[in-house]
């Protein structure tokens, strides 16, 4: 049997980071569905970070949960993004074009979606 797992997929909402010096800290995620900074309330020295799913965000006929990709930073970071071209091309009505990534990098939300 094939199934999509996306459709299945329940999104992480609570969250705990437990590090090595013992200390925890809880954060929510939204139900967005793209990359989310999350800025801990204080500085923590640590040699690893361990993430603990407490909650998903449920959905009728949600089986899965995980998280894609997680990126741990040393300092904060100002607003940029980051573009990763990928060597592949494909053809689109017979024109050449190329994949790339935007990654954007937003602190605190600062730059807002237009409509």
């Amino acid at each position: 049997m094939t199934y999509s797992r996306v459709a299945l997929l329940e999104p992480p909402r609570k969250l705990t980071l437990s590090f090595s010096d013992h200390t925890r800290t809880k954060i929510e995620l939204g139900q967005r569905g793209y990359f989310e900074i999350i800025t801990l309330p204080k500085p923590v020295k640590t040699s690893f970070v361990r993430v603990t799913i407490d909650e998903v965000w449920t959905k009728p006929g949600g089986k899965e949960t995980g998280l894609g990709k997680i990126r741990i930073y040393p300092h904060a970071h100002p607003r940029t993004f980051e573009i990763d071209v990928y060597k592949q091309f494909d053809v689109r009505n017979g024109v050449p074009v190329q994949s790339a990534t935007l990654h954007l990098i937003n602190p605190g939300m600062r730059f807002k979606a237009r409509n």
